[in-house]
């Protein structure tokens, strides 16, 4: 099984009603019927085990590899959810990375 994890902070100003609204709405209505992608599913993150919480969102998208991961987000149906998402995300606190479940014998 193939996962990308997509973490991050919001923009100052931006609350989590306001994202919640707008993944409701927008996020989880295109980019889980993606080609590529398996599921897609957001986390509000709510506790850490450091003082400060490093992301207010982490994002565990399954998908078929990271270059079908790549080709969703340059499609044409993913315009709207890129488009929004900058003006909700701080960019500069993005982490995405890429795995592959260690599978038992």
């Amino acid at each position: 099984m193939n996962r990308v994890f997509v973490m991050y902070k919001l923009k100052k100003g931006v609350t989590i009603e306001d994202y919640k609204k707008w993944s409701r709405e927008v996020d989880q209505k295109i980019t889980p019927f993606q080609k590529g992608v398996k599921s897609f599913e957001p986390y509000e993150i709510k506790k850490s085990m450091k003082k400060e919480i490093p992301f207010d969102v982490v994002e565990d998208v399954v998908v078929e590899s990271w270059e079908a991961w790549e080709e969703v987000q340059k499609s044409k149906a993913m315009e709207r959810v890129n488009k929004d998402w900058v003006n909700l995300a701080d960019e500069e606190s993005v982490i995405m990375i890429y795995g592959e479940k260690i599978e038992s014998e």
